[in-house]
């Protein structure tokens, strides 16, 4: 009976052990999706407009209006800074703004310009949705998708 006893106890301990072992192999194969804001982001906002985001992870950010022109040139307006997270809330602070056509600097300036003011953001796998008020202070949403880099 004894014996019976620690060889059922021996063969569950076994048994969880194995199975323990099985599951964290299992987990360290499995993909996780992407839930952190880091990284660059773009979304479609017009037949030949794009806006890009890029959130550093010491804080920098940078938007980037980009406009595909008729004559295959490509206007792109810059605005950098740095942003602060706290919980799902997210400050963008802007302190520069650059023009450029193609390879050609427009023009480079300070500025103080608002965009996502008082927002929240949510990262679901590839893509990021921000919610915030416009000018107007109507609730907008705007979703990007993470940019590839090839």
């Amino acid at each position: 009976m004894k014996i019976s006893r620690n060889l059922t106890c021996g063969l569950s301990i076994c048994l969880l052990l194995f199975l323990n072992a099985c599951s964290k192999d299992k987990k360290e194969n499995v993909l996780t999706k992407n839930t952190s804001i880091f990284g660059a982001w773009y979304a479609k906002t017009g037949d030949s407009t794009e806006r890009h985001l890029s959130f550093g992870q010491t804080n920098q950010f940078e938007l980037v209006d980009v406009t595909f022109k008729k004559d295959s040139s490509i206007l792109a307006v810059y605005y950098s800074g740095q942003y602060g997270l706290k919980g799902d809330s997210l400050k963008i602070s802007i302190s520069g703004k650059a023009v450029r056509e193609g390879n050609t600097m427009i023009s480079q300036e300070p500025s103080d310009a608002k965009f996502y003011v008082n927002s929240t953001y949510i990262v679901d796998g590839h893509s990021l949705t921000l919610n915030f008020k416009d000018n107007e202070s109507k609730a907008t949403k705007t979703t990007f998708l993470v940019a590839r880099m090839e």
